[in-house]
């Protein structure tokens, strides 16, 4: 066999592997339907999100399968996710709009509209949404669904394309739209803590590798964690993990950090300079605990683990 083939298989397993995670896309669709996050509650309809809870409370026990459709039975635990995934959005579209671009390419987007939203609030700005092409597929008919719905902006500036974030031919024929003499912000959420470490560090050469094609740019992610973070959490989180993980056939964080060490020498090695923000500094407002009767404290107690890395291209990088 040649190398060639070699790696058009791999490809075909990883595209396969990634297939499987899709339903993780509609998880998050379903917890944020609870916030003022444009198109939530559109999106979580259209998709039909609340299956995608049902079949994951399957893998759990009984106790942890109140993960329903139904906001007076979901437990605190489980509502604390709103938040988060609220949180988490937010505090992206933020440093998008800090960052002062007008060129966005978001990895592994999956039903995620704040491409359309974005570009519809600003003429400027080109967003490019990238995914598998199930997911594709499925985004593309919504988008036209809420066009019909909405006429509050205009389209034209809002792309969804075909491609594997660890495929970087595929991302360059992503990034083909946008113009090489400004900057591009390549952004992803939710994607990292489903790669093991090989796959990791391939996205972040390919991320490197495209805004080499740049006059500037950055890499924006809430994605990392060590192990600290992700193991001191509730029993009844980590079994939520675990029935995700069975669901997709992928271990959730498995390949996190040892420590914060390990985190900046992976920045590092791979030719960034980088600097770390909490979500929730950027957030003024996050209307999901009211609707999910939440305190205000909940957040705040998880601030030290939300965290969002703004990373350049390091100019010492050979």
């Amino acid at each position: 066999m040649t190398s060639e083939s070699t790696t058009r298989d791999e490809l075909k397993v990883t595209e396969f592997d990634y297939n499987k995670i899709s339903i993780t896309a509609k998880l998050v669709a379903f917890f944020r339907k609870f916030s003022d996050i444009p198109f939530a509650k559109e999106v979580a309809e259209y998709v039909h999100a609340a299956d995608a809870v049902a079949e994951i409370a399957k893998q759990l026990d009984e106790s942890g399968a109140r993960f329903t459709d139904s906001n007076s039975e979901l437990t605190d635990d489980a509502k604390v996710y709103g938040p988060i995934l609220e949180t988490r959005y937010k505090s992206l579209v933020q440093l998008i709009h800090n960052s002062g671009t007008t060129q966005v390419l978001e990895l592994a987007s999956g039903f995620s509209l704040r491409g359309l939203a974005m570009s519809q609030n600003s003429a400027d700005l080109v967003y490019v949404d990238t995914d598998l092409p199930g997911i594709r597929e499925e985004k593309g008919k919504l988008v036209e669904v809420l066009s019909a719905q909405h006429s509050s902006g205009s389209t034209a500036n809002y792309h969804i394309a075909i491609a594997n974030a660890l495929d970087l031919s595929q991302l360059k024929n992503a990034a083909e739209v946008f113009r090489k003499d400004r900057k591009l912000v390549i952004v992803n959420e939710g994607l990292l803590m489903y790669l093991s470490v090989d796959e990791r560090s391939q996205l972040a050469k390919n991320v490197r590798e495209i805004l080499s094609m740049f006059s500037n740019g950055a890499w924006i992610t809430p994605d990392f964690s060590t192990r600290e973070v992700f193991e001191n959490v509730p029993e009844r989180i980590k079994n939520f993990r675990r029935a995700i993980s069975g669901t997709t056939d992928r271990a959730l964080y498995e390949n996190a950090f040892e420590n914060e060490e390990a985190l900046e020498a992976f920045i590092r090695d791979h030719g960034f300079a980088a600097e770390h923000h909490y979500q929730v500094d950027l957030v003024p407002q996050i209307t999901s605990l009211k609707r999910l009767g939440l305190h205000a404290q909940v957040v705040e107690r998880l601030r030290p683990r939300l965290r969002i890395w703004d990373m350049k291209p390091s100019t010492c990088f050979q």
